[in-house]
């Protein structure tokens, strides 16, 4: 495995260089190396050979050190945010589930016939530095590295575990590189003199376990933070590289004006949610003038980006070169320039991947060569693509992903109304908003509606209400979603009719 490898070289040339900073504090690369080699040396008399194993441990210091250690045993691995999530590995075949006996976390259960191994915090772990730093693990008993599952709600609303092998090899590393490099993007520079930060993001998420791995094959470092405010992270000097969500960079620019210092030579780089204008006016007068925008699923990664200089960089993005993006309409037709409609990115380059134990859903998500992320967008005459909202029943509001069906049901039975429909974006604004259309021909006292929202989508500052006569429906009777969001876009339901 290459990255192992990485690993090694830098432990070597560069020993006390930070591979890591977790919570404020340095871990060298000869430190990192040791812990994962002891962890695996630890660990191989006690776990299967082969299979999946579960790991549920909070601390990203100590998950990457037994992730990388399992890895290099031969298992494949998938890291598990909540106990619930052990769920959807239902169809694999659990192994062993690995955690620490310092987790205040609530444990995880232990699938039939797998082994619970409970281990002391590797990162902890006596070090005797006096003696030679250990080689390189021989191969394992099945003859392969073991691969790494990611979680996706992108398209669902319902985390999908996605299989990865990054790390594996070169070639997998300079392909994923070239497409990062086709952008010709300068503030995308890698290289040994990089830190980057991740806040407190997770391995099952793939900004968090992706950016680690192509960061210390380079002998970069990665700085993660779990201390409870997302700003301690920026305390560390040097930082290049900022990785952070809406909901992430919201919570930094929540913070008390001088609770963190300007980094004017630093880029913030944005994935998984629309940026407003008023939180990126803020990030550039407290954080950095520099802030670049990847528009990427984890099924397929990076497929547009833009690198914010005016509001209209906002909501336009420049498409990757060697990508193929095109707005359909309900029919799969391509719309010109213009048209709102749902968005599908070619496989062509990448190919297409699965979700694990769900054919139906791996069929449609990947679907005759396309994969559709779930977006509602438009194209330009430049060939840019701009993002207005969700054509599944799902919505993203500042990156976190929301199922509308459950607060679809509810209201449709509290409100004794023939339909509810809620969808969310962008609809002639750089504001993300909350629609709620009810379908009703009769008049419902608007307090009652008022009670019955409130009551339901809890959490939201405010949400605009329509009451429509009749949904458009196919003949199915499904809620044709993009034509709503079609007519919202044009102007049609400006104003919310009351009552």
């Amino acid at each position: 495995m290459i990255l192992l490898e990485k690993l090694h070289e830098a432990a070597l040339a560069t020993p006390d260089k930070p591979a890591l900073v977790h919570d404020g504090l340095p871990i060298a690369y000869a430190d990192f190396w040791r812990r994962i080699d002891a962890c695996r040396r630890d660990l191989e008399p006690r776990v299967p050979q082969g299979g999946l194993a579960l790991v549920s441990i909070g601390n990203l210091l100590d998950g990457w050190i037994v992730e990388l250690a399992l890895r290099a045993l031969g298992l494949d691995t998938a890291a598990i945010p909540e106990p619930q999530h052990v769920a959807l590995f239902a169809d694999a075949q659990v192994t062993c589930v690995v955690t620490l006996d310092t987790d205040p976390r609530p444990q995880i259960a232990t699938p039939p016939g797998a082994v619970r191994l409970t281990l002391g915090p590797p990162s902890t772990q006596r070090l005797d530095r006096a003696q030679p730093l250990p080689g390189l693990p021989a191969e394992p008993p099945a003859g392969r590295f073991g691969g790494h599952y990611m979680l996706t709600s992108g398209t669902t609303g319902v985390p999908k575990p996605i299989l990865t092998h990054a790390g594996d090899s070169a070639e997998g590393i300079a392909a994923l590189r070239g497409l990062a490099a086709s952008f010709a993007d300068p503030y995308a520079a890698q290289g040994p003199d990089t830190v980057q930060c991740l806040f407190d993001l997770g391995l099952w998420t793939a900004m968090g376990y992706l950016r680690p791995i192509f960061s210390w094959i380079d002998g970069a470092t990665i700085v993660f933070d779990q201390r409870g405010g997302h700003h301690l992270a920026l305390e560390w000097p040097g930082i290049t590289h900022i990785h952070a969500t809406p909901h992430y960079l919201a919570q930094v620019m929540a913070a008390p004006e001088g609770a963190f210092e300007r980094r004017p030579d630093a880029c913030v780089i944005m994935s998984a949610g629309a940026l407003t204008a008023a939180l990126a006016r803020e990030t550039r007068r407290r954080l950095t003038p520099t802030i670049v925008l990847h528009v990427a699923s984890t099924e397929v990664g990076l497929w547009a980006r833009s690198v914010v200089e005016t509001d209209e960089d906002l909501l336009w993005h420049t498409i990757a070169p060697d990508r193929i993006v095109q707005v359909v309409d309900e029919a799969d037709e391509p719309l010109p320039p213009g048209r709102l409609g749902r968005v599908r990115v070619g496989l062509a380059r990448q190919g297409a991947a699965s979700h694990l134990g769900d054919a139906a859903d791996t069929a449609r998500v990947y679907d005759r060569g396309w994969f559709y992320p779930g977006d509602l967008g438009v194209l330009d005459d430049e060939g840019r693509i701009s993002l207005r909202g969700r054509a599944t029943d799902v919505i993203s509001i500042e990156g976190v992903k929301y199922p509308t069906e459950p607060w679809e049901r509810r209201l449709q039975d509290r409100l004794a109304c023939d339909g509810v429909c809620v969808l969310g974006g962008r609809f002639g604004g750089d504001v993300e908003q909350l629609h709620i259309f009810i379908e009703t021909r009769a008049q419902i006292p608007f307090d009652r509606v008022v009670e019955a929202i409130r009551s339901t989508l809890a959490g939201f500052p405010e949400a605009q209400v329509h009451r429509i006569e009749s949904l458009p429906r196919t003949p199915l009777g499904k809620i044709r979603r993009v034509e709503l969001a079609q007519r919202l876009q044009n102007g049609e339901f400006r104003v919310p009719a009351a009552g």
